[in-house]
């Protein structure tokens, strides 16, 4: 993890010389997919489906009537008198979505908290299930698991590809763990005012540790002292067994290069890439095309 950067956050994934992954962030860039704000519904558009919420960004988010959870209907009722909310209500919703050019945020009211294995779906009891990746006999076996999870009533989980063929341990310590983040995350929603942000989504760091970081990785390296700190507090929680393994370096060669990966960024970036034969691929993008 090289976040030694002012303007960029960069994590590499390696084995020895061969760079197998790269996330790259640019620090600078406002990212709020995965948050959950309350916001204050600002327009309802029955022509469109869907409502608009104020959640303190510039441009309001775009709700579809679709994305609201139960408790924002009335059965008993039709047509639009069966919805609950109305222009000035408080909301508490997810970014599905980022800004893209002229549009605003996608958002949900069905809220959900991911982790290693599971994710839990707060308030959408019919909403579990296992990773679409997972096939076969192996999905029996996971369903198998699934079922012996205590979920929560009114919830859902899912359980991700990663959960293939962990045990029923592993996947209950993920739950226990999401469990007592919502318990956070409701108290926080009690609390706050509207267009306030509740609970920012895990980090890019964060989620390279979840998704990455496991018993087969033999160490994380992080050269800032700060996500050092970071990055051990969060495996913590959710690996402690694992939290040995992350180093701080310190030296005064950078990271990436005292790994050889700098050299290897150039050439997966480089405008030619040199063929076995003598040739040459030349890639250019361009405004309209990206040109090969």
């Amino acid at each position: 993890i090289n976040a030694t950067q002012p303007e960029e956050l960069r994590i590499a994934v390696t084995e020895g010389n061969t760079l197998f992954d790269l996330d790259i962030e640019n620090i600078a860039e406002i990212r709020r997919k995965g948050n959950i704000y309350k916001g204050r519904v600002s327009r309802i558009e029955p022509s469109l489906g869907a409502a608009f919420v104020d959640f303190g960004a510039e441009r309001h988010g775009f709700l579809p009537f679709k994305e609201l959870s139960p408790e924002y209907f009335d059965p008993s009722k039709s047509g639009m008198d069966r919805f609950k909310i109305k222009e000035g209500d408080d909301i508490v919703i997810q970014i599905e979505k980022e800004e893209r050019v002229n549009k605003g945020a996608a958002l949900s009211t069905y809220i959900s908290l991911a982790s290693r294995f599971v994710v839990l779906m707060t308030n959408h009891p019919s909403g579990g299930g296992i990773s679409r990746r997972i096939h076969g006999e192996e999905r029996d076996k996971v369903k198998d698991l699934l079922d012996s999870l205590d979920t929560p009533k009114g919830m859902s989980l899912i359980i991700r590809t990663a959960g293939l063929d962990k045990q029923i341990e592993q996947l209950s310590w993920d739950l226990e763990y999401l469990k007592k983040l919502w318990v956070e995350v409701e108290s926080a929603i009690k609390s706050s005012k509207s267009t306030q942000l509740i609970y920012a989504d895990q980090s890019l760091i964060q989620k390279n540790i979840r998704d990455y970081f496991k018993e087969d990785i033999g160490e994380l390296i992080v050269d800032n002292s700060e996500d050092f700190e970071s990055a051990k507090t969060y495996a913590n929680k959710i690996i402690p067994d694992l939290v040995d393994k992350i180093k701080l370096h310190d030296e005064d060669v950078p990271l990436f290069a005292s790994y050889g990966i700098e050299s290897k960024i150039e050439s997966a970036f480089s405008r030619e890439v040199k063929l076995r034969s003598g040739g040459s691929l030349v890639i250019d993008s361009g405004e309209a095309l990206t040109s090969i």
